[in-house]
Order: structure tokens, then sequence, then C-alpha cells
């Protein structure tokens, strides 16, 4: 279900620009299928952070080709499911996205958006 918090108006937010740090907290991920979670999300369907809907594997999603990026091999349930709270903290530039978990690196995507950012959190 939807638990977000928009930012800018409409399905539009602010410009990433060309270099970006997002950054999250989380606790107690739970394993689903047939559904993504997005904890970053752009307006036009791009996704600086999400599970794939198909699996519990953390990526991006170009919305405009390539789909979904995965982030190396972590899930969400293996990084955030031992009842602590995970930092995880998702850099964009020189056209690659990388992820850090609790300070280390998790994992590279080839694809950075650098339009906008509307909604942090689950948005369906």
């Amino acid at each position: 279900s939807d638990a977000a918090i928009l930012i800018g108006s409409g399905s539009t937010g602010p410009s990433l620009g060309s270099t970006w740090t997002l950054s999250i907290w989380i606790k107690d991920a739970q394993a689903k299928t047939n559904i993504y979670r997005t904890l970053f999300r752009g307006g036009l369907g791009h996704h600086p952070l999400l599970t794939n809907a198909n699996s519990d594997n953390i990526g991006t999603y170009n919305n405009n080709a390539n789909g979904f990026q995965q982030f190396g091999s972590a899930t969400l349930t293996s990084i955030g499911n031992d009842g602590s709270w995970h930092h995880i903290v998702v850099v964009g530039q020189s056209g690659t996205s990388t992820l850090y978990v609790d300070g280390a690196l998790t994992g590279v995507s080839p694809f950075q958006s650098t339009l906008d950012i509307f909604a942090l959190g689950n948005l369906n």
C-alpha cells in the first residue's frame, strides 16, 4: 500500500541533477512478490531505488529503456529483516547509481536518473 511523502506538485518534483545522494532508514523489510516497492520515485517512472516486482532484488528502474537494473546481489530482506534499523544510501553520478548499506558498498547499477524525484517511500 501507499506509504509515501510527496514532494513537489502533481507528479513532478525537484530535479535530481547530475550528481545526487538519497538516504533512507529501514527496519524489518518484508519479502513480497508481484509488487514493486519503491523507496524513491521520479515523475516519469524512473526509480533511483526500489525492489523488483518479481523478486526481492534491489535496483533502479529506467522507464525509457532496460527497465530494472539490479544493485549487485543484495536483497531488501537480506539487509533489513533482522529487527535492526539499516541506513541505505544511493549515490548517482557519472551515469551509474551506487548502493551503500550501513556504510558498506553493496552494489552498482548501470542506470542513474537525472530527472526529478517526487515521492519518498512506497508509492504504488
